[in-house]
């Protein structure tokens, strides 16, 4: 396996939740895994794993589009709306430790808004 461009896309966690999923079902063109990629299916398993237990399988394609849509209000910048979605905060503490700079580019009230949106977005179960 060779690594066409590195910096291509950032991904989502739902996003590499899928892709792996897909990589260990060997379904959109991927080969299921086994011998010489054996590494390959215990990274993809493991992967799995462990985004069981985050938000991002509660996730779907639309609303991550929506709340990355729902984010433009806010001035910030990709790498933190990316963290945004993928830890979903529920406190000014977490989206301060998100946003560089925040106390300088937002206002608490600009945080309590990006909360609210952001509970729009989270799963009861969550």
């Amino acid at each position: 396996m060779n690594v066409i461009n590195s910096q291509s896309a950032l991904l989502c966690n739902f996003e590499v939740f899928q892709l792996m999923k897909d990589i260990q079902n060997g379904k959109n063109g991927f080969q299921k895994p086994g011998g010489e990629a054996k590494n390959l299916s215990i990274i993809a398993k493991e992967t799995v794993s462990y985004l069981e237990n985050t938000a991002c399988k509660d996730q779907t394609a639309e609303s991550i589009a929506e709340l990355k849509k729902n984010l433009n209000q806010f001035k910030l910048t990709n790498a933190e709306k990316l963290q945004i979605v993928n830890l979903l905060p529920q406190s000014a503490v977490e989206v301060q430790l998100i946003v560089e700079e925040c106390e300088e580019r937002m206002s608490i009230e600009d945080i309590e808004n990006l909360i609210t949106v952001v509970n729009r977005f989270v799963a009861p179960n969550s």
